[in-house]
């Protein structure tokens, strides 16, 4: 049931460029009809896949890459 879509570029930190936004839009509506077409089918999510496209997005995993990146800015001054 967990869909990954492509993202755009990004102009700023947090917005995509305005000329990308319908294409992830429509990127977005095609994997929420998928997932509302697997629901209808009965389908079971996959567990295990779940866990493994999630995993490296864990807020232990998202802490770990921000301290890093935070002890190498100490490092370099």
């Amino acid at each position: 049931m967990v869909r990954l879509v492509k993202l755009p570029k990004l102009e700023t930190v947090d917005q995509p460029f305005q000329a990308d936004e319908p294409f992830l839009e429509e990127q977005l509506a095609q994997a929420i009809r998928a997932a509302m077409t697997d629901i209808a089918h009965g389908l079971e999510p996959d567990q295990e896949y779940i866990r493994q496209i999630t995993e490296p997005f864990t807020w232990k995993k998202i802490f770990l890459k921000v301290e890093a990146v935070y002890n190498q800015v100490l490092k370099e001054k």
